[in-house]
């Protein structure tokens, strides 16, 4: 074992574990979305009142933030949640049921290729997606389209320099461990991680365990990408498909929003969650630039 995997498990010993659901029940995580979409409820009313029309929840996980949305805005607020891993949507359907919400469609499909005419919803919300995106600029396109001209994009998600940017904290708690170790070592240390807790549990739940660091580890290599906020803003100012109308930085832990997480030089590595209402640009000025955007990258 190496140097670095021996002080990765060492780590683990010394800090405190975040405030993760770890391996649950997928009702129990979706109650987990539910209980901590508390900084989406605050943008999207940071995005205006919305008391009728349509809204779209793209990656919507297990269900609890569509959930949590669809209560906080009530039935007049048509609500569809697409999800590209059809398990999860299977899932979010139980979910549904479990928790008395049978009205919200689901569908499968893809963020970068949405399965919806132009100007379909009035807004569209993605929480907790945007970095495991493999082509996060064009799924942007794609909200803009089926966005309405008045409509508005409510984004938040995990910088790949925050301290939970690894999507690792399950098994490693070592903070900005992304930054300081080869995707390869960090692999080998979940799974090392994994391996010394299940030896410690009756053989069922050890297994379920070493299955969890496995399914942690093929996730982050596959399916975690380093998405900066920097990256965020210079795609939306290269293609004009939207401004950005307010934002929100979000500490890690008990941090909170203080007014110095929002300085520009800290908000990469301090910003645990960051979140932006963005406003559609004019079609005209958003489609001349898509189209130069696709030529290009042909």
């Amino acid at each position: 074992m190496s140097v670095a995997t021996h002080l990765l498990r060492f780590a683990n010993r010394v800090l405190p574990a975040p405030d993760l659901p770890g391996d649950v029940d997928p009702v129990a995580y979706a109650r987990w979305e539910y209980e901590t979409s508390r900084a989406t409820l605050r943008l999207w009313d940071a995005a205006g009142p919305l008391t009728h029309g349509a809204a779209l929840d793209v990656g919507c996980g297990l269900g609890g933030k569509t959930h949590r949305l669809r209560e906080h805005t009530g039935s007049a607020v048509r609500w569809t949640a697409l999800d590209i891993d059809i398990e999860h949507l299977r899932q979010a359907g139980s979910y549904f049921e479990h928790a008395g919400v049978d009205d919200v469609e689901r569908i499968a499909g893809d963020a970068a290729r949405l399965p919806f005419d132009d100007a379909t919803f009035d807004r569209i919300v993605t929480a907790d997606a945007l970095e495991h995106l493999p082509d996060p600029r064009r799924a942007l396109s794609e909200f803009r389209r089926c966005l309405r001209p008045d409509g508005r994009l409510v984004l938040l998600f995990n910088p790949w320099g925050s301290p939970r940017g690894s999507h690792l904290g399950d098994l490693l708690h070592l903070p900005w461990c992304q930054l300081l170790f080869s995707r390869e070592t960090l692999g080998r240390a979940t799974l090392a991680v994994a391996e010394e807790r299940a030896r410690e549990l009756p053989p069922g739940d050890a297994e379920r365990l070493r299955s969890h660091g496995r399914e942690l580890v093929e996730h982050f290599h596959h399916h975690v990408h380093p998405t900066r906020i920097a990256d965020l803003r210079a795609w939306v100012r290269a293609d004009r498909t939207f401004s950005i109308e307010s934002e929100l930085r979000i500490g890690p832990g008990p941090i909170g929003t203080p007014g110095w997480l929002q300085a520009g030089w800290c908000e990469e590595w301090l910003s645990a969650t960051y979140g932006a209402v963005l406003e559609p640009m004019a079609a005209s000025a958003s489609s001349a630039s898509n189209r130069s955007s696709v030529c290009s990258s042909s």
